[in-house]
């Protein structure tokens, strides 16, 4: 079976204080659009296989960690083999990793009936990672806490987006401990990001990418995640072909992607899933 593993993009987050468990307290919305991996599983009688991935220990792969921790909630003998076609860059702040591990969680939950509890699903996804569990939802989601609570969902807007990719990741962690809180997470305006000040003190060369996206002329731009991805959202789709040119011209060396707001985190590819919503790839 295979799935396609929807992108985010933060279009807003606010972020607070460090708390307790370590995490800091956020406040974001959150756009699935259609750049998306594809993760295709196969059963196996034992064991977890992953292939096309990031090249880390397999232990530590995200998709892995989903396969064996939904494997253990059946408490069946059973396995499964992964594979994965990567297109969300990596270290981006796109949520490439997060999305392709809901997808493996969706995907073992129906090879191996019955189906867990949508509540069971939502606890594993949380031990894996802060915002897995976002992706398997749908529409537009505010959340807060670690970023894994859902307190307001929107409709899906028709929007379309111009992503800007730099030619360097910027990791979470590093970005986090330049992070200077604020007094508390609070909602933010489209666009706003309060990682962005501690993202520009690792690498200041961000500036010159976000910079090239906020002169647009877009209804809303900004920085998602902990970057490095920038982007620029547009209502008209001609709009944001327009935009792709002049950033070609003004930033030739990112990488430049065209994407579309997408209702979901994760959808089916195979036709023969009955019951189960389908899509084309994007």
């Amino acid at each position: 079976m295979r799935l396609l593993a929807h992108a985010k993009l933060n279009v807003s987050l606010s972020v607070g204080p460090s708390r307790s468990d370590g995490y800091h307290g956020v406040d974001t919305l959150v756009q699935f659009i259609t750049l998306a991996d594809t993760v295709e599983l196969v059963p196996a009688p034992h064991g977890v296989r992953v292939s096309g991935n990031i090249g880390i220990p397999e232990e530590e792969d995200l998709c892995y960690r989903a396969a064996v921790a939904a494997l253990e909630a059946k408490r069946r003998p059973a396995g499964v083999m992964i594979a994965i076609e990567k297109r969300i860059p990596i270290g981006a702040g796109l949520g490439g990793g997060s999305s392709d591990a809901a997808a493996v969680l969706r995907a073992v939950d129906w090879m191996y009936p019955p189906a867990l509890p949508a509540a069971e699903l939502q606890r594993l996804a949380s031990g894996l990672g802060a915002d897995v569990p976002l992706f398997l939802e749908e529409g537009r989601l505010r959340a807060v806490g670690r970023g894994d609570r859902i307190v307001e969902r929107r409709a899906s807007p028709r929007e379309c987006y111009v992503v800007v990719v730099p030619p360097f990741r910027c990791t979470t962690a590093e970005i986090y401990a330049h992070y200077r809180a604020v007094a508390e997470a609070a909602p933010a305006p489209l666009g706003a990001n309060d990682l962005l000040d501690a993202a520009l003190a690792v690498h200041p060369e961000l500036a010159r990418y976000h910079a090239a996206v906020c002169g647009l002329g877009a209804a809303f731009a900004g920085m998602t995640g902990s970057g490095s991805s920038c982007f620029a959202a547009f209502a008209d789709p001609a709009e944001a072909e327009r935009a792709a040119r002049l950033l070609e011209q003004e930033v030739p060396d990112a990488s430049l992607l065209r994407a579309d707001a997408c209702p979901v985190g994760a959808r089916w590819l195979d036709h023969a899933i009955e019951g189960r919503p389908t899509c084309t790839s994007p």
